[in-house]
This record gives structure tokens, C-alpha cells and sequence, in this order.
């Protein structure tokens, strides 16, 4: 529902022959709405054509007081009905996702953030480390926005050049290190 192609990637996903056992997907749903959450992800499940969904990521950290809590509760009943196999967060800070752990029955997988040698939030990177959650970049190699790119970071194209090898080599592996 964040970006609308849901319909388009089941078409593909059928038209491909492989079997749902050889993917993973992974899906969001837009914002901390307890009311909204379970319709959002069964409208994914019904347009991507599949009867699970691998990772479910709340998108950002946006809804009343008190909302990201009880969304996370509507998840884990969908993760005890076989719709989700994995649920997690996306644009969270450490404060953000205390408040969803303090009543979680299901761990918090994986927080999907802005993290490239730009934009890196380390305290957040700590937390999720220590709380054995996974970070997953989005944007590793621009900052988002229309922000920075490694392929023309004067810094980045030289290691690049002196270790013969490419711009996105060298930040994946400054993410990785």
C-alpha cells in the first residue's frame, strides 16, 4: 500500500513459476493505525496473490499516543494466523520501539532505517544490536531525499579507486563493517 505495486509484483510473481517457498517478501503497512492495520494486510495478501507474508514492517512511527502498541498487537495476532511469518519497524528510534518491546509478545525482527555513510544513526544502530534486531538499510548508497551519492563523494570514489573497486562496494561494506 506504501507504494502501490503490490498488484504488479503478484502479476510477476505468478508469471514466474517459482514456488512461494523460493521468496521472501516483505510488505509494510503506512503508519501506527490499529483500526487500519489488519485490513492493510490483507489487501496485500489479496493483491500480491499469496497467503503469507515473510516480514511485516510498520512504516513510520506516525499515529496517535499510544497507537504503535496496539498496532503491534493486531501483527502478532496476524503472525498467530499464518498471515505473517515475521513483523518489525521501519523509521524507528530507540525511544519508538522501547514502547512497542514494553508489552511485545513477538520480538521486534528487523527496523528498516536511512543508514549509509551519510545518514547514520548510531544510537539507534546500538539499541537494535543490543535488543537483537536486525538493521536493514534503506538508501545505502544515496542519502534519501535527494541527498548525497557515494558514486560522486569525492572521499568514497578515491577509496573506491585505490582498492579497485566500485563506489557501492566500498559503502555496503562501511554498512557491513
Amino acid at each position: 500500500l506504501i507504494y502501490f505495486d503490490q498488484q504488479k509484483i503478484g502479476e510477476a510473481l505468478a508469471a514466474s513459476g517459482l514456488k512461494r517457498t523460493d521468496l521472501f517478501i516483505t510488505s509494510k503497512i503506512p503508519i501506527c493505525e490499529p483500526l487500519t492495520a489488519r485490513w492493510a494486510v490483507e489487501s496485500d495478501l489479496n493483491r500480491l496473490n499469496v497467503s503469507y507474508i515473510d516480514l511485516m514492517l510498520i512504516h513510520a512511527p506516525i499515529g496517535l499516543p499510544g497507537a504503535c502498541p496496539k498496532t503491534w498487537k493486531v501483527l502478532e495476532k496476524l503472525v498467530a494466523e499464518g498471515k505473517l511469518r515475521a513483523i518489525g519497524v521501519s523509521n524507528f528510534n530507540k525511544e519508538q520501539m522501547s514502547r512497542i518491546m514494553k508489552s511485545a509478545k513477538i520480538p521486534i525482527a528487523v527496523n528498516q532505517i536511512e543508514y549509509n555513510p551519510f545518514v547514520h544513526d548510531e544510537e539507534t544502530i546500538l539499541f537494535c544490536h543490543a535488543n537483537n534486531i536486525s538493521v536493514e538499510a534503506w538508501s545505502p548508497l544515496n542519502g534519501g531525499h535527494g541527498g548525497k551519492s557515494v558514486f560522486s563523494d569525492p572521499t568514497i570514489t578515491s577509496i573506491a579507486t585505490a582498492h579497485n573497486v566500485s563506489a557501492a562496494q566500498v559503502a555496503l561494506r562501511w554498512i557491513v563493517q
